[in-house]
């Protein structure tokens, strides 16, 4: 999906990265949220991997089930109802209990636009740290692991197994 809004279903064959990014430098946000290092045997439990677009894919339409389904009673503040196109999301390939599993981090796009508009304001170098200079434009989320830790619906985490093709997980954020 792209700032604009439009949707990128699997359907439309779209290649995976404009929905979405794969992360190889995740590993402490992964660890933290994913629980990648519980049950994580010694040799896999600090590797990450790389899904191939097949697997983001096939994630892809899983997720799109999953999340239309708990979507449909999910209202925010204002009683809108969050879209499935409105999300964006960041993937990693993980290791838990000797199995390969792709964390998915996702984010509304008004997160986005946020973002992108704070750091178009004028900020000290210690307000920027988080975002490195290379990174500081609308495609920010492509490079810099998004962490919320409330936000309720706009915010979600799931695991997906590219083994048996399933949301294995999924939790939206809690609020406050």
């Amino acid at each position: 999906m792209d700032l604009d809004g439009g949707a990128n279903s699997s359907r439309e064959r779209t290649p995976p990265s404009r929905s979405g990014t794969r992360f190889r430098t995740f590993e402490h946000h992964v660890s933290l949220h994913s629980g990648a290092g519980k049950g994580s045997d010694a040799n896999n439990s600090d590797r990450l991997w790389d899904p191939t677009p097949i697997e983001i894919s096939q994630l892809e339409e899983a997720l799109g089930r999953e999340l239309s389904s708990r979507l449909r009673s999910v209202r925010t503040s204002t009683d809108a109802r969050i879209q499935l196109r409105d999300y964006f999301r960041q993937y990693a390939g993980i290791h838990r209990k000797r199995q390969r599993l792709i964390f998915v981090n996702g984010f509304h796009r008004a997160h986005v636009v946020e973002v992108t508009e704070w750091l178009a304001l004028p900020h000290t170098e210690s307000q920027l740290t988080a975002f490195p200079a290379d990174v500081r434009g609308r495609e920010f989320w492509r490079k810099v692991p998004v962490q919320v830790t409330d936000g309720g619906a706009f915010f979600f985490e799931a695991l997906y197994d590219p083994q048996i093709r399933r949301i294995v997980s999924l939790q939206f954020n809690g609020v406050g």
